[in-house]
């Protein structure tokens, strides 16, 4: 079954819109400069909410991403070209950088007639670190902006599915990567609110004056 979902998303679903949209979904250089202004306006234009959820971002990613090297390390599960014959992979230019300056020119485009090599390729496929930091991300700005953040969820699935879509990853990698980062997220959360509520009297007693709760 996986490797069905795999297919009709890799091969069958596909258009030349859909690749450019894709492509660029799955893209961390294409979106990080974008990204680092934001983070940068937020933190010196925003109010304590703002900041803590900057802080609390920071450390669910540095949780998030050591959990994913480790995990990778011990389910050595290849990608889909690395052991699957016929999956397409698709990509922006590599040979262009920035990254997004690729965006109006021609897809790099392969498709594997045979199974890479033993050892070969790039990275391993479970779990996926687009999605843990994607939905680590959507499910941070859910708690600390209730009645919009949820809506990066959307975001988050996009581009989990963008991950499958372009040849990197499998359906069930995605899926089950998504369901560990948001429990995860939820977990450092908690455990941020409550160094909060105890090491805040002590070094920031004003602050926590004002803000009691974390989130």
């Amino acid at each position: 079954m996986d490797e069905r979902i795999l297919f009709l998303i890799n091969r069958e679903w596909t258009n030349p819109f859909l690749d450019r949209v894709m492509v660029v979904m799955s893209s961390y250089d294409f979106w990080t400069p974008f990204l680092l202004v934001a983070v940068l306006l937020v933190g010196w234009r925003g109010a304590f909410r703002a900041r803590a959820m900057l802080a609390t971002l920071a450390v669910v990613l540095v949780v998030l991403n050591q959990g994913v090297e480790i995990a990778k390390k011990y389910f050595d599960r290849p990608r889909p070209n690395q052991h699957l014959v016929n999956v397409r992979w698709i990509d922006l230019d590599q040979q262009t950088s920035p990254r997004f300056l690729a965006l109006g020119k021609p897809l790099f485009e392969k498709i594997n007639p045979e199974p890479l090599p033993t050892g070969k390729g790039k990275g391993r496929a479970f779990p996926s670190g687009h999605t843990v930091n994607l939905f680590g991300v959507a499910t941070v700005l859910a708690v600390f902006y209730r009645r919009r953040g949820w809506l990066a969820y959307f975001v988050a699935a996009l581009v989990g599915y963008s991950r499958v879509y372009t040849g990197s990853h499998h359906p069930s990698d995605v899926l089950v990567t998504a369901l560990l980062s948001v429990s995860t997220t939820l977990l450092v959360i908690a455990a941020l609110g409550w160094l909060w509520s105890k090491l805040g009297p002590r070094l920031a007693p004003a602050l926590l004056d004002r803000h009691p709760m974390l989130v």
